[in-house]
């Protein structure tokens, strides 16, 4: 017990980390500059601008990411019920509190680019953090997830595009074309960081490899690349002939070398050459955070 306990307040940790990170992004770059980048906490980008005539500096983003999300719980209890949003209920909180105490300030003193870069890096980072611990801030995600229920034939990735497209085009009216685009550029960088961090170690390859001299060829590798090999037996549909094909994950370094073993058994061997998204287990990266 005392060990679930220790795990669990890992994990609340590392989502508050995540958020921390995420308003990092939003109250020190895209805030600042006025990017518009899509979901709740774009919205309040929204809202705070339309609201300082009637408050000084606006409705703070906390705040209106808080309310915003408000009727979308709602929404999702009815629909989905109470074990879905529950799911989605601590990373809105911690965001919420996230956005309250860290402090509101233009940190690349109006550059955009910068803070396209900066607020996608600390943005991305937070975000992958959240997700890697089974947790997300809610937002649109969420709306999308209740509206996939009640409008037939839709699919949950389309209406999340949809709903952060109006977000964005409402931000393009309210502070113009230039900072819309400084926020494209911020979401686009910001998709690829989280990639990166939740998929891991990405320096590696499949090599897939149809020789008549695959036992040499894997014998090499193993012994001279320190890389495991795996043989499947495959069939060529146009002659009907059975094949030994090879398999193999190697690290990016490495392909050259691997490429020369298979060609100085046999020049003329079929070879194919593909990324690999995510590698783990023995000679690649583990996952650093882990979570069931």
């Amino acid at each position: 017990m005392k060990e679930k306990g220790w795990a669990e307040a890992r994990r609340v940790l590392v989502i508050f980390l995540g958020c921390l990170l995420l308003a990092v992004a939003y109250n020190m770059a895209f805030d600042p500059n006025h990017m518009v980048t899509g979901g709740v906490s774009g919205l309040g980008i929204v809202v705070k601008e339309l609201t300082k005539g009637l408050f000084p500096g606006g409705v703070p983003l906390w705040l209106s990411t808080l309310v915003l999300n408000i009727p979308i719980y709602i929404a999702a209890w009815i629909v989905r019920g109470r074990r879905f949003i529950m799911h989605s209920l601590m990373g809105t909180l911690l965001l919420t509190l996230a956005l309250a105490i860290v402090p509101f300030m233009d940190v690349m003193a109006g550059d955009r680019i910068l803070a396209s870069i900066f607020g996608a890096v600390a943005g991305g980072a937070g975000v992958a953090l959240v997700l890697m611990n089974g947790a997300s801030t809610g937002g649109t995600d969420m709306l999308a997830m209740v509206l996939v229920r009640l409008i037939p034939g839709s699919n949950v990735s389309n209406l999340i595009f949809l709903l952060d497209g109006a977000v964005v085009v409402t931000g393009a009216v309210i502070f113009g074309i230039p900072s819309t685009l400084y926020a494209i550029l911020g979401v686009f960088l910001m998709a690829r960081v989280t990639d990166v961090v939740l998929t891991g170690q990405k320096d590696a390859r499949m090599i897939y490899c149809i020789s008549s001299r695959n036992r040499e060829i894997a014998s090499e590798i193993m012994e001279k690349a320190n890389r495991g090999v795996s043989r499947m037996q495959i069939t060529g549909m146009y002659t009907g002939e059975e094949k030994n094909m090879l398999m193999c994950v190697v690290s990016r370094r490495q392909i050259v070398q691997v490429k020369r073993i298979i060609r100085s058994h046999d020049p003329r061997a079929f070879v194919i050459i593909s990324n690999v998204s995510d590698v783990r287990g023995e000679g690649f990266a583990a996952d650093i955070l882990e979570n069931d």
